[in-house]
């Protein structure tokens, strides 16, 4: 007999009560929200700033694509390497770099006052890097973790958080972008991101009391 959809939910759930996975389904919240930020909302500050320039649409799209261009090639580049670092350190740890590493990097671009200016190229690379390291410290540390008879319900709950992070940060940051400005989005991101980085160095805070020599 096939399992119900509440089984399986049931199921990825109280995987949960690892707290290694728990913190891998809040990662993907923040981590796919992530995307949303780069593909949406970074693109937009970029057409929007080209346009008070004076470019013509076609212009501006054109240099917002670039800023989505070096952040995704950041993304592209450090993916390998991340993969070898992966397989060398402890994984809680290196997910808690990968979205400290994210919540600099959008911190770094949300504080520019001119996103098309040459010296945003440093904070878009370090966006990328932070971006493509939660997605994979997310996963490497959730295949690690997850339990074999229940690994697809465990993914499935990652996956069905990571749509959640999608679906709110597209309505929150797309009102704060209106209201307030292009940066804001991005640093609703980074203190998500920062968020996970800081349960991350309480779990490892807590493993290290628990083994330490009494």
């Amino acid at each position: 007999v096939r399992p119900t959809l509440a089984q399986l939910l049931h199921e990825g759930l109280g995987a949960a009560r690892n707290p290694r996975i728990g913190v891998c389904y809040l990662g993907a919240f923040a981590a796919r929200a992530d995307m949303v930020v780069i593909s949406l909302f970074l693109t937009l500050w970029g057409v929007q700033a080209a346009t008070a320039e004076g470019a013509s649409a076609a212009d501006a799209a054109g240099r917002a694509g670039l800023l989505v261009g070096v952040a995704l090639t950041a993304s592209m580049l450090w993916s390998p390497l991340l993969g070898i670092v992966a397989d060398r350190i402890d994984r809680l740890t290196l997910l808690g770099a990968g979205f400290l590493l994210a919540a600099i990097g959008y911190g770094w671009v949300a504080s520019l006052d001119d996103i098309l200016a040459p010296a945003a190229i440093p904070a878009l690379l370090c966006l990328g890097i932070g971006q493509s390291s939660t997605v994979l410290c997310s996963t490497v540390l959730l295949a690690q973790e997850a339990p074999a008879p229940i690994r697809g319900s465990v993914f499935g709950v990652q996956s069905f958080c990571g749509a959640v992070g999608i679906l709110v940060l597209s309505a929150v940051g797309g009102r704060l972008f209106d209201a307030v400005g292009p940066h804001l989005p991005l640093l609703v991101a980074a203190l998500a991101n920062g968020a996970v980085a800081v349960v991350a160095a309480g779990l490892m805070a807590r493993r290290r009391l628990a083994t330490a020599p009494r």
